[in-house]
């Protein structure tokens, strides 16, 4: 961590979530699904899939998870709750953890209060060796692996096409894409640039989207009640609507018969 002191890589570091879309430990496996960018994606699944994380992958999801808003004693329980389900790791291992978590908080060590890697810092980091999955997934996966990756966000497969044809440009403004494949109409701000953004911008999208759905609903549910039922007395104006159309239906007498 003391590598990266003098360099700012959160030029455009989104607010987390708070208040009633504070994010909780139990929401992330939902959140990892469409929420999380590639590169934590992959972090996260292979947490989840083996229980282990190197100093790297750890570190670079770790700052992640932070950035969303999960506090030191949240991150703390998160990271013990996932290492300690494979049954072999010692109390020693656990406290090196534990102190590169509240180091990363500001905690340990010189006191500094790390910031979420954006994408040029993740684009740029040493290439994963053997058990590693840290770094950007457009610069270090197969296109195999990557086609897999993609179609868990049900990316289109005309936008899944434009994307692996643009590998090459790494992960600036593929993050923007596979955004807009898969949030029709949302708002995508700075996205491409930080993977903390990508996941900010597609909870506001649930969330605007829920709301939309909502108001959809209550209008529907007041048109309903502004219908008439079969079985309603008739109001008092259609009450002498009916008498004036029955006047009218009479044959008028004519004059001189």
């Amino acid at each position: 961590l003391s590598n990266h002191n003098a360099i700012d890589f959160n030029l455009f570091e989104p607010k987390a979530p708070s208040g009633e879309d504070k994010i909780r430990l139990t929401d992330l496996d939902y959140y990892s699904r469409r929420h999380m960018p590639p590169c934590m994606k992959t972090l996260y699944t292979a947490l989840k899939n083996q229980h282990h994380l190197k100093h790297f992958g750890r570190l670079q999801l770790g700052l992640f998870l932070k950035g969303v808003g999960l506090n030191l004693d949240e991150s703390l329980r998160f990271w013990k709750g996932e290492l300690t389900k494979k049954n072999d790791i010692d109390n020693e291992s656990l406290e090196v953890v534990a102190y590169n978590i509240r180091h990363s908080y500001g905690q340990e060590g010189k006191r500094n209060d790390y910031k979420p890697w954006n994408c040029n810092k993740t684009i740029n980091l040493a290439a994963p060796g053997p058990g590693e999955y840290h770094g950007c997934p457009f610069k270090t996966f197969s296109n195999e692996n990557l086609i897999q990756l993609l179609n868990s966000y049900g990316v289109a497969k005309n936008d899944l096409k434009v994307i692996l044809d643009e590998k090459d440009n790494i992960a600036l403004g593929r993050l923007s894409e596979i955004f807009e494949s898969t949030h029709k109409n949302g708002v995508a701000e700075n996205v491409g640039n930080h993977p903390n953004s990508f996941f900010t911008s597609a909870l506001a999208y649930e969330k605007a989207t829920k709301k939309a759905e909502q108001q959809k609903e209550k209008r529907a549910a007041a048109a309903n009640q502004a219908l008439p039922t079969a079985d309603a007395p008739p109001t008092e104006g259609a009450e002498e609507a009916s008498k004036d159309v029955a006047m009218t239906d009479e044959t008028p007498e004519v004059a001189g018969q």
